[in-house]
């Protein structure tokens, strides 16, 4: 279960740089599973799964233990685990050759829908056009950058922010509702607050209600109720 939850976190591309792809995973394994394995039975087992069980079925209850590893990792290690970034694209655009990362993962911010996560991210270039790859834009020498074509552009879930900052398009899509919230919230709101959020979000049917309570949200799948009380909290 560990060995599939960690082959689906690390993208292949960061097999591109030194094999790390394989020490990543090794790394998340040896911290999490009680059983020891070796880097090369690591990179045997998850070379078999991916072309034999490509899409074997996981123990998905236990991501909050997942978590919890990979930040704890992100400590103790030299680079982040809590996400990696890699470009959409493995080859070159122009020429079709296989792109290589010739740098070592650098660090970056991923701001998701639970909360900010540090990551890692890969760059890759090709060395015949000499012609970088990143994650939302190509760049051909200093100063000439351009973004990817629009198809590409519209599959990725990230938008990059700065060069090390980055955003799921969920949460960027949610942000102006923030916003609305914020930009109306009456000065002399004080106590039961929450209330006025909580019938605006079931308005807008972002929350489900209990059919013996019509005043409390059984669950918020998304968190954005949860993150929109943190931060009116902190601007009150």
């Amino acid at each position: 279960m560990w060995i599939m939850l960690a082959i689906r976190h690390v993208p292949k591309t960061f097999a591109r740089y030194k094999n790390s792809r394989c020490n990543i995973i090794f790394t998340i394994i040896d911290h999490s599973c009680p059983c020891r394995f070796s880097v090369t039975l690591v990179d045997d087992i998850v070379c078999f799964l991916e072309e034999f069980a490509p899409e074997s079925p996981f123990l998905g209850n236990y991501s909050a233990v997942f978590e919890e590893a990979l930040c704890t990792l992100s400590k103790r290690e030299k680079l982040n685990f809590g996400g990696f970034i890699v470009p959409p694209v493995e080859d070159c655009l122009r020429c079709g050759s296989i792109l290589s990362a010739p740098n070592p993962p650098s660090s970056c911010t991923l701001y998701t829908i639970t909360g900010p996560k540090q990551c890692a991210k890969l760059v890759l270039r090709c060395k015949d056009c000499k012609v970088s790859y990143g994650r939302s834009m190509i760049a051909e020498g200093k100063g000439n950058a351009s973004y990817y074509f629009e198809a590409i552009a519209a599959a990725d879930d990230l938008i990059e922010v700065t060069n090390v900052v980055y955003m799921e398009k969920r949460l960027y899509r949610w942000l102006p509702s923030l916003i609305y919230l914020v930009s109306h919230k009456s000065r002399n709101w004080t106590y039961g607050y929450e209330d006025k959020i909580i019938k605006i979000y079931i308005a807008m049917n972002l929350v489900e209600l209990d059919d013996d309570n019509d005043e409390e949200p059984v669950h918020d799948t998304s968190g954005k109720l949860q993150i929109t009380m943190t931060l009116l909290r902190l601007i009150k």
